[in-house]
C-alpha cells in the first residue's frame, strides 16, 4: 500500500515538474548559458572560409518561434556585408528550405545543417537557438549568447549594432540564449515527458 502510494506521488510530481517546466520554455522563458569552447567549435566548423574582420553567424532552426522573429529581423534589411564584416546564417533542420529561400532573397549566405550531423559532427556545439556569435579573422570567439537581456517576441528591437560593438569591447558580459533547446540533452531536462519535443524525437 506505501509503495503504491509512493509511485503515486512520485508520478504526480513528474507530470506536474514537467508540466511547469515544459509551459515555462513554451513561453520561452528558459535561458540557456553558452560554452564558449563549444561554440569555438562550431566557428571553425561553419567558418572554413576567408574570414573577415568581424564575422557574424546566427544560429536558427525554424522549428523554434524566437528563431522566426530573428528571422523576421534579419529580412528587414540585407547582410552588414563590407569589406570588414561577413554575415552568414546557419539554419538546423530547414528540411523544406522555406527559410532558406526568404534569406537568400535578401543576399544571406545560408548554410544548412540537419541535427543528426550537427551532433555527430560537433557534438554539444550548439544546445540552444537563437544563438548569435561573433569571432574575428583568425576565428577567435568575440562574442556567444542571445539577441536580448529580455525574452524575444516579435517586440523585440534587435540592435546587431550594439551587439557588435560589446564583442570589440573589453565588456565580457553576454545575454544568455533564450528560445528553444537543440540538443536531445536539453530537450530531455526541460521536456522529460516530451510534451513539447514530442515530435523531434
Amino acid at each position: 500500500m506505501k509503495k503504491s502510494f509512493t509511485y503515486s506521488l512520485a508520478a504526480i510530481w513528474i507530470v506536474l515538474v514537467s508540466f511547469f517546466i515544459s509551459n515555462l520554455h513554451g513561453l520561452h522563458m528558459a535561458s540557456f548559458d553558452v560554452d564558449n569552447k563549444s561554440v569555438s567549435q562550431s566557428i571553425a566548423y561553419f567558418s572554413k572560409e576567408n574570414s573577415k574582420a568581424t564575422n557574424i553567424i546566427h544560429f536558427l532552426t525554424p522549428s523554434c518561434s524566437c528563431s522566426k522573429v530573428i528571422k523576421e529581423d534579419l529580412l528587414q534589411r540585407k547582410p552588414l556585408n563590407s569589406q570588414t564584416i561577413q554575415e552568414k546564417v546557419v539554419l538546423i533542420d530547414d528540411f523544406d528550405r522555406h527559410f532558406s529561400k526568404e534569406l537568400n532573397s535578401r543576399g544571406y549566405e545560408v548554410l544548412n545543417i540537419d541535427y543528426k550531423t550537427l551532433s555527430k559532427e560537433i557534438p554539444d556545439a550548439i544546445n540552444a537557438v537563437p544563438m548569435l556569435a561573433i569571432h574575428d579573422k583568425d576565428r577567435r570567439l568575440q562574442y556567444a549568447g542571445g539577441y536580448s537581456e529580455s525574452t524575444i517576441t516579435p517586440l523585440t528591437k534587435i540592435d546587431l549594432k550594439k551587439l557588435i560593438s560589446i564583442s570589440r569591447s573589453k565588456d565580457k558580459r553576454k545575454y544568455k540564449v533564450k528560445g528553444c533547446a537543440v540538443s536531445k540533452k536539453y530537450q530531455a531536462l526541460l521536456d522529460p515527458l516530451g510534451v513539447k519535443y514530442v515530435k523531434a524525437n
